[in-house]
């Protein structure tokens, strides 16, 4: 497999950072980060697999409560993140 350098540039740090820490506080240890060169518009995307998530009983150790709640991180949140 050939390692290619994949940049995306000019990244809102805002979006992004909002999106990780939903992610972490939903319980997500490691992310997959995809990336897309479009014709006007670079686009990345990040998934969680289900290995990635921290056992429920270490959620408690690392400072937070998992509580069952709305994301306030919408689509447009995703999609505007390059």
């Amino acid at each position: 497999m050939e390692n290619k350098l994949v940049r995306f540039t000019k990244v809102p740090l805002e979006n992004l950072i909002t999106a990780l820490v939903a992610l972490y506080d939903e319980g997500a240890d490691f992310v997959d980060i995809m990336g897309e060169v479009g014709p006007e518009q670079d686009s990345i995307g990040l998934a969680v697999r289900e290995e990635y998530m921290a056992p429920e009983e270490d959620m408690n150790d690392r400072g937070y409560f998992m509580e069952e709640e709305d994301s306030d991180l919408s689509e447009e949140d995703l999609n505007n993140l390059i």
